[in-house]
């Protein structure tokens, strides 16, 4: 985890508040949508897309 953090201190400041923005915006859309199939898909994709990100800073 710290490795993560290390790396994302080597990152420009824009894309950092770019990825944390765009995260704040899926979870309030997450949360405003009914716990529908539709909100769950968005979760899934939310999760493979946080998973993808992940592996490529490791």
């Amino acid at each position: 985890m710290l490795a993560v953090f290390s790396r994302l201190e080597n990152l420009p400041s824009s894309v950092i508040t770019f990825l944390f923005n765009a995260r704040l915006f899926f979870f309030s859309l997450v949360f405003s949508v009914p716990s529908t199939f539709y909100g769950q898909y968005l979760v899934y994709i939310f999760f493979f897309f946080s998973f993808n990100i992940h592996a490529y800073i490791c």
